[in-house]
């Protein structure tokens, strides 16, 4: 059995522990939860590695002379003068009198708050950039996890519902069929239930990309009600298309076996001229992340692993456009339950 994923707002939540930007009744909470949690421990000692550097980054100074040069540009500009004084105010000491500044020393001041926000903005973005990736990973490892316990319990084999009978098709980049769902019948996303259903993972938010706004956890209520994920936007991974059992020991640890959604069949692009180059929408296009059958989960920013694209069928060794309705043995085509753009 597996422990429950950290959910987004928790990852939020030791992102600003990290940050010290929490109250100290705050910071007492959460350490008393990662007493607790071992899953939010093991984020957290994540987030601390990834923020290790930011220790030893230095931020340059501002120019010398950064004030006195924007003063200079700007024209003298008169004091604001206090409005007239009645006579009982007029003999009170200059002292006690509201000070007043000029322009040049309010615009000064915002070229220095400018100048502040443009060293430190990109790189909180950076930070929560990567804290989601990470948090992304955290999730592939936990189901990896699920993953073992279930081969474990069934003599090494691992998590199959039956064969999925709906077509796959991929021509020129498009899906060309679109996986039908009911409550009867199979999906690709069956597989990754049966962890849920079976309690090898016990929180369905595992199955959810924090870097996927619109995707959310299924109810853990309706799980067994369910032979798969009822909705796209329920399970963010897709999985290997599998013709029938497979085994864990018997097949390469270094084959792809889940990872962030195949951008052909998530709100899918037509546009791109290389169907190679194309990587997953969830991190921005920027990669994905990809749990291998070892256990290891790596941020790869190309679908080209070991001469193989891993969003399309059958293109080992062939440059021209797959079209069929499922891999050969030694072919990796991950694949979702459903199209995302019908969900």
């Amino acid at each position: 059995m597996t422990t429950p994923s950290p959910r987004p707002e928790d990852v939020e939540r030791l992102l600003d522990a990290h940050l010290d930007r929490l109250e100290e009744s705050e910071q007492d909470a959460l350490r008393r939860r990662l007493e607790l949690e071992p899953a939010l421990q093991a984020c957290n000692e994540r987030l601390g590695a990834m923020l290790e550097p930011l220790d030893a980054w230095s931020v340059p100074s501002p120019p010398s002379g950064l004030v006195q040069g924007v003063l200079a540009r700007l024209p003298a500009s008169r004091t604001i003068e206090p409005p007239p004084t009645s006579a009982a105010t007029a003999v009170e000491p200059l002292r006690m009198r509201r000070p007043f500044v000029t322009l040049r020393e309010v615009l000064a001041v915002a070229a220095c708050i400018a100048l502040f926000a443009g060293v430190i903005v990109p790189g909180v973005k950076k930070i929560r950039f990567g804290a989601r990736q990470a948090l992304c990973a955290t999730n592939l490892q936990t189901i990896y996890a699920g993953t073992t316990a279930y081969a474990n319990s069934f003599g090494g084999q691992l998590p199959y519902a039956g064969r999925v009978h709906n077509a796959f098709g991929i021509g020129d980049g498009r899906p060309v069929v679109q996986p039908v769902f009911n409550r009867g019948q199979l999906s690709n996303s069956s597989h990754q239930l049966l962890l849920v259903r079976m309690r090898f993972v016990l929180n369905p938010a595992a199955f959810i990309c924090p870097s996927r706004p619109d995707d959310r956890a299924m109810d853990p209520a309706a799980v067994q009600q369910m032979v798969a994920f009822p909705s796209a936007a329920n399970c963010s991974y897709d999985l290997q298309l599998m013709d029938g059992p497979m085994t864990l020991a018997g097949n390469d640890p270094r084959r792809p076996w889940q990872s962030d959604a195949n951008p052909f069949f998530d709100t899918p692009d037509f546009s791109a001229t290389d169907l190679n180059a194309l990587n997953s929408r969830s991190h921005g296009r920027r990669g994905q992340n990809v749990l291998r059958l070892g256990g290891d989960v790596l941020f790869e920013t190309s679908p080209i692993i070991g001469g193989d694209n891993i969003w399309r069928a059958d293109d080992r060794g062939f440059s021209g456009s797959p079209r069929d309705v499922g891999p050969p043995a030694e072919d990796v085509y991950l694949v979702p339950g459903m199209l995302r753009s019908a969900s």
